[in-house]
């Protein structure tokens, strides 16, 4: 039965049974009552316990932070000028640095040539295009079948899973009949990303059907007698109409060499044209075929009539028709970084012992006409390097005589890097340094041109002004990177972000922020702390009542504990700073601590050494700074085993301890008053049969007397 009040009770007696069940428990309920007050007198203490633990963890945090090195290398950067912004990070030199930047970095670019709408069609028959991304990439190859659109051929380049990170789009210029213009660029900016256009997607050159092998041993006879000498063709121009047959002959001869036999062809037909075409036509050695083309952008439409050329067989064409259309296709210019490329062989150079290049003044083939410009500077004068005199039977000696030559021309010293390339055969003049800006290569005037490969026009090499590189001078050192932003590899601890062109300055001066925030911190933490320990540690003689904390000694006395380890000096220090009080520290008259911030400020300015070496330490002279020894002492408090993990724990194990004896005592005594309570129930029971039997007599009794009388 549950303990209670039993609103019945008593009713039949008479008696007051209830409260007298009540006062009984009451009186009986007193030392669970005081168990209970006990008990949330010490939760209240493990609250307090907590509120200093983490004001104590608070200071610990602010101690650690003066223990770091790297707290005491911050620094903070200034700049004049609009040309760069920049964040200093922790150990940036304390010093200024001029600064100047002469081009941001760019992407690459191409553009095509206009179409009329975005529907129209930009591949006349099956082709390929490819490209690659970056000097030393990977050939993209894309499949373009003939009636491809210049909206497909977007999809088609952004959509290759094997796309590097070359982005198509439709430009509308808005100008012309043809107003719509592919524009390809790369993602990122630099020379890493620059756009190399391997094969354009133009109609192809006529190229030989079938191998045609001409050496020394296989020589090929040519000549009118065989019949056997003869390229029948047609030139139009631009908005021409075809224009009439012509015939090329080949000079008669026994060749040996397919590249002498391309030159015969190659004279022969600009010979024949109508329109005075400078043509173009190559052997290529790999697959010993012929390849007919312009050099120049002229000619729109070459038809070679091979079935009524009598030179096809021996030239490796078939009998038929090979019609090209040089401005068919899209063909891409280069618009962003253009001229960069140093200039290279317009065609196949070959060179052996059977075939050697005769250089010399009296072959009147040994000079380059060429003019350079250095930084800042206007386009030197034309100046003529004369190839040393020789047979040159390797490409590599070839190269090094144009070097050589090139060098002794040079008016500014230019360090040059002439090279040849075995697997492509072609030459490329680059320089060898960083003081070129400018070189014009007059080909055209370069007697030496057509033995190096190069055609009769101006090759313009700009390496600086054309580079997609962002070029800057920091401290007077010239300096290229791939992009503008977060670029912290120049000066130490500094992340420049370049905005424009120009100059600036920087300014890289210390920062002690986070230290002065941490001494603040930590002073106002303590003075928190001293007076939460002050506030409950009291006892009112008057009432008797008591703080949360009065008693606890071993907690109340950290605040004094703590006030005299920050007074305290470190012995073995050289420097001006060794106690926290020669940093500004002061006890105010109330026992709180003060910080003035004007005497740390001038020794961190003054002194800052001494300040790290005080808060750091020395491990040389195996003295521990105060940020650590501070660090540890507040350890001593809030770590395992601490003072106050250690008086918490025992605290909650009290209340646990009283909890469950309370528990106990509860059941206890619940179990002791129901059983009092049917006692209590049937003393009631009997008192209301002793009543009904008393009155039952009383009744009788009167009954008796009233009959007798």
């Amino acid at each position: 039965m549950a303990t209670g009040s039993i609103s019945a009770l008593g009713i039949g007696s008479g008696l007051e049974l209830q409260s007298i069940l009540d006062q009984l428990k009451e009186i009986d309920q007193q030392p669970i009552t005081l168990k209970q007050s006990t008990v949330t007198a010490l939760e209240e203490k493990v609250e307090a316990f907590d509120g200093i633990e983490a004001t104590l963890l608070s200071m610990r945090t602010n101690a650690l932070s003066l223990s770091l090195e790297s707290n005491f290398m911050e620094t903070a950067s200034s700049v004049s000028g609009t040309a760069v912004t920049a964040t200093a990070t922790s150990g940036a030199d304390s010093r200024s640095h001029s600064l100047r930047v002469d081009s941001l970095a760019s992407n690459s670019s191409w553009v095509s040539a206009g179409v009329a709408a975005t529907t129209s069609e930009v591949a006349t028959e099956d082709m390929t295009f490819a490209y690659h991304l970056g000097a030393s990439g990977s050939t993209i190859s894309l499949e373009v079948a003939a009636g491809t659109t210049l909206e497909e051929l977007v999809s088609l380049i952004n959509d290759d899973e094997a796309n590097p990170g070359v982005t198509a789009s439709i430009a509308d210029t808005g100008f012309g009949a043809n107003p719509y213009k592919l524009v390809l660029r790369s993602d990122d900016t630099g020379e890493d990303n620059r756009i190399f256009i391997d094969t354009q997607l133009a109609h192809g050159a006529p190229e030989s059907d079938n191998a045609v092998t001409i050496n020394a041993t296989s020589t090929l006879d040519i000549t009118t007698a065989l019949g056997n000498n003869q390229i029948i063709f047609q030139e139009r121009l631009a908005d021409g109409t075809l224009g009439a047959e012509t015939t090329a002959s080949i000079a008669d001869g026994t060749y040996s060499s397919g590249h002498d036999l391309a030159t015969a062809i190659e004279t022969a037909m600009e010979a024949a044209s109508a329109n005075g075409i400078d043509y173009d036509v190559t052997y290529d050695e790999d697959t010993e075929t012929f390849s007919i083309r312009e050099r120049g952008d002229d000619l729109y439409e070459l038809n070679i009539s091979w079935d009524a050329s009598s030179a096809a067989a021996v030239l490796g064409f078939d009998a038929e028709e090979d019609v090209w259309y040089p401005h068919d296709g899209l063909t891409l210019t280069e618009s962003g970084g253009a001229d960069f490329r140093a200039p290279e062989s317009d065609r196949k150079v070959f060179l052996s012992t059977a075939d050697p290049a005769a250089v010399s003044a009296a072959n009147g083939n040994n000079e380059i006409l060429f003019r350079e410009r250095l930084a800042d500077g206007s386009l030197g004068a034309a100046v003529t390097a004369s190839i040393a005199d020789g047979s040159y039977t390797s490409g590599t000696d070839l190269a090094a005589a144009v070097e050589a030559a090139m060098e002794t021309a040079s008016e500014n010293d230019i360090d040059y890097d002439v090279s040849f390339d075995a697997a492509t055969r072609k030459f490329t003049i680059t320089e060898d340094g960083s003081d070129l800006y400018e070189l014009q290569l007059d080909w055209a005037d370069s007697s030496a041109a057509a033995t190096l490969g190069f055609a009769a026009e101006t090759d313009t090499y700009t390496p600086y002004d054309a580079s997609l590189n962002a070029r800057l001078t920091v401290d007077n050192i010239a300096y290229q990177r791939q992009g503008n932003s977060d670029i912290s590899d120049i000066i130490q601890g500094v992340s420049l972000d370049l905005l424009t062109t120009g100059s600036a300055t920087l300014g890289v001066t210390p920062q002690f922020t986070t230290i002065e925030t941490a001494l603040q911190a930590l002073v106002e933490d303590f003075n928190t702390l001293m007076n939460d320990l002050n506030s409950q540690n009291t006892y009112d003689i008057e009432t008797g009542e008591s703080g949360v904390l009065f008693g606890e000694t071993t907690v109340t006395r950290i605040d004094d504990e703590i006030k005299d380890y920050l007074q305290q000096t470190l012995s073995g220090l050289d420097g001006e700073i060794t106690g926290m009080t020669d940093l500004g520290l002061s006890i105010e008259d109330d026992g709180t601590l003060a910080l003035d911030l004007t005497t740390l400020r001038a020794a961190l300015a003054d002194n800052a050494e001494d300040v790290v070496a005080f808060f750091i330490g020395d491990a040389d002279e195996n003295i521990t700074g105060f940020g650590d020894l501070l660090y540890e002492k507040l350890r001593s408090y809030t770590g395992t085993g601490g003072v106050l993990p250690t008086v918490t724990e025992s605290t909650e194990s009290r209340i646990a301890a009283l909890e469950e004896q309370i528990t106990f005592d509860t059941e206890l005594l619940n179990r002791r008053y129901d059983a009092m309570t049917l006692r209590f129930i049937q003393l009631d029971s009997y008192m209301r049969q002793m009543e009904s039997q008393a009155s039952f007599l009383d009744q009788m009794f009167s009954a008796q007397e009233q009959s007798t009388s």
